[in-house]
C-alpha cells in the first residue's frame, strides 16, 4: 500500500461494514474522479458511498482551474433548460445569465441561439415553444391576425379589413398578404355594424410562425446537439445490465434491496474480471456473496 502524507490526502467518513478504516483519496485519485465526472455524469457529483464530496474540502488538493470548472458544470446540470451553442464549431454551455427574451447568446463565439429549439436565432415567434402554440390556438378561435411584417398579433373589432399596423405595413386581416394583392372582400357588414354577428363572415387564415424562419441544422449536428443534451442529463441510475443482457424487475428488486457482502475476486488463469456496471475489464472487481453483483472499485465507491 502507498504511504502519503497527510495534506496530500483526503480523509472521509465513510466505509462499509467490512472494512474498518474510513476511505480515502490521495491527490491523484481525486484529481481524477473530478475531472472524469465532468464527462461521465454518472460520477456527477463526485461522491462516496453515496454521499456527495464537497467541493470545499477538497480546495487544497485540487487547482484552482478545475475547482472552477467543477463549479460551470454544476451551473449547466443545474439548468432546467440548459442551451448549447448552434455554431458547431462551439457547441458550449450557454448560462442562464446569457439568455434574454428567448435568445441565448454564447460567450466564445458571441453566437445567438434560440433557447427554445436551440437552432441558430430566427425572426419572429418560435414555432416550438408551447405557449406559442397556446397563443395561435386561441389567434384562430378569436379570429386574430399577425403583421406581415413585424409578426405582431392584432385584432379587429370595426371597420374594414385593411389593416395598417404600427409597423406602417398595410396588408389583408382575411390573409395577411400586402392590401390590395389578394381577392379578398374589402370589409364585411358585420364588421361595420357591430362585433356580435360574425357568422357569415368569411374565415380568416391565420399567419402561422413559418418553419422556413428557422435555419433547420444539418443532420450531423442534430445528432451533436442530441448528444450534448443526454450529457447535460443528470443520470439517475446506472444501467445494471447492457442492452444485450437486461435484467428482470426481480434482479433489480434484488440488486436495490440487497444489503451487500463484498469480496475480492480474481480472474481465472490470467482472464479478466467485467465489471456488471460499467463493463470495464480489470484485473479484480469485487463481487457479492449475496447476490452475486460484481462491480470494479470506481463504481462500488463512486456509482453505487
Amino acid at each position: 500500500m502507498e504511504q502519503y502524507t497527510h495534506f496530500d490526502v483526503l480523509e472521509l467518513g465513510c466505509k462499509r461494514e467490512e472494512e474498518n478504516t474510513c476511505h480515502a483519496y490521495c491527490r491523484g485519485c481525486l484529481i481524477d474522479l473530478f475531472e472524469t465526472s465532468l464527462t461521465d455524469t454518472t460520477l456527477f457529483p463526485p461522491r462516496c458511498c453515496g454521499k456527495y464530496i464537497p467541493v470545499s474540502a477538497c480546495f487544497d488538493l485540487l487547482s484552482s482551474e478545475l475547482v472552477r470548472r467543477y463549479n460551470d458544470k454544476q451551473v449547466e446540470l443545474a439548468s432546467p433548460n440548459p442551451v448549447y451553442c448552434s455554431n458547431r464549431f462551439c457547441v458550449k454551455f450557454i448560462e442562464p445569465d446569457s439568455v434574454i427574451a428567448g435568445i441565448a447568446v454564447c460567450q466564445i463565439c458571441n453566437t445567438e441561439t434560440c433557447a427554445v429549439c436551440k437552432n441558430p436565432k430566427h425572426n419572429g415567434l418560435c414555432p416550438k415553444d408551447p405557449t406559442v402554440q397556446l397563443l395561435m390556438n386561441v389567434a384562430g378561435e378569436e379570429r386574430w391576425q399577425r403583421c406581415p411584417r413585424c409578426r405582431t398579433m392584432v385584432e379587429l373589432l370595426t371597420g374594414c379589413y385593411h389593416m395598417r399596423c404600427w409597423c406602417t405595413a398595410e396588408f389583408c386581416y382575411l390573409c395577411a398578404k400586402p392590401w390590395k394583392t389578394c381577392s379578398c372582400p374589402h370589409s364585411h357588414v358585420n364588421r361595420l355594424l357591430a362585433d356580435d354577428q360574425m357568422a357569415d363572415e368569411p374565415e380568416n387564415h391565420i399567419a402561422m410562425p413559418e418553419q422556413e424562419e428557422i435555419v433547420e441544422l444539418d443532420p450531423a449536428l442534430d445528432v451533436l446537439n442530441d448528444i450534448q443534451l443526454r450529457v447535460a442529463t443528470v443520470a439517475g441510475g446506472f444501467a445494471v445490465a447492457n442492452a444485450e443482457e437486461e435484467a428482470s424487475d426481480d434482479d433489480v428488486q434484488s440488486l436495490d434491496l440487497c444489503k451487500h457482502l463484498w469480496q475480492r475476486s480474481h480472474g481465472i488463469n490470467g482472464e479478466l474480471e467485467v465489471c456488471g456496471i460499467c463493463h470495464h475489464h480489470l484485473r479484480f472487481v469485487n463481487s457479492c456473496k449475496t447476490c452475486r453483483t460484481r462491480v470494479c472499485n470506481r463504481c462500488l465507491n463512486n456509482r453505487l
